[in-house]
């Protein structure tokens, strides 16, 4: 499956179509907040503002927003790494809010979101499914993601922090305070780790007012 990703971001969805989590207690802990979750994901579309709307409601938290494909190997191991370094260490902090976006770049199905399930320590996650990869091309045009040719590069496997003042007004999703990512094409951020991303999410909490 590793090859499989590979081989397809090397060929460089561009503007193509497009793409975890929680332990059971986590899942069951987020069904009982009414968010959607790893084996029930909200389903979204081209102009749904559900996404948006989850964003702005989270304002006052640091926000992270993940976009994957949940049959991806690499962007599985980059969710196992995030808990690892972050999430599973703020379980309960409701300062720190992730949403997950399930998109189908190789060929994932709505199904293939459980994969995600045990990957994720955290009570805090709400997820996505956007079977037409739209999200994708969203962040791709409104971050203004390129390739070192000034290629549009769609946005999948990329990891954004947003701080808490952060707001999403119109259709473009706003600049990120740090975005990270696995795209070989991809010019103008780094690769992502989990050690560092951690780090600059920490800051974020740290400074923000009422952090328990």
């Amino acid at each position: 499956m590793r090859r499989i990703c590979l081989t397809i971001m090397g060929v460089g969805l561009l503007l193509g179509g497009a793409p975890i989590v929680l332990a059971e207690s986590g899942d069951k802990a987020a069904q009982a907040f009414g968010l959607g979750t790893c084996k029930a994901p909200i389903t979204i579309g081209a102009n749904d503002s559900a996404l948006r709307d989850a964003f702005n409601q989270a304002r006052g938290s640091v926000r992270l927003v993940f976009l994957i494909d949940p049959s991806c190997s690499y962007c599985l191991r980059g969710l196992a790494d995030l808990d690892k370094a972050l999430l599973s260490h703020h379980d309960s902090n409701h300062s720190l809010r992730t949403i997950v976006v399930h998109v189908p770049v190789v060929g994932a199905k709505k199904a293939d979101t459980a994969n995600t399930c045990k990957l994720i320590h955290n009570r805090y996650v709400k997820h996505y499914w956007d079977p037409s990869g739209d999200t994708g091309r969203v962040f791709s045009t409104g971050l203004g993601l390129k390739d070192r040719k000034g290629a549009a590069v769609y946005a999948w496997d990329v990891w954004l922090v947003y701080g808490a003042d952060a707001e999403w007004v119109g259709v473009k999703p706003p600049q990120p305070d740090l975005l990270m990512h696995h795209l070989p094409n991809l010019e103008g951020y780094p690769r992502l780790n989990a050690a560092r991303f951690a780090d600059e999410v920490e800051k974020r909490l740290k400074t923000k007012v009422g952090t328990p």
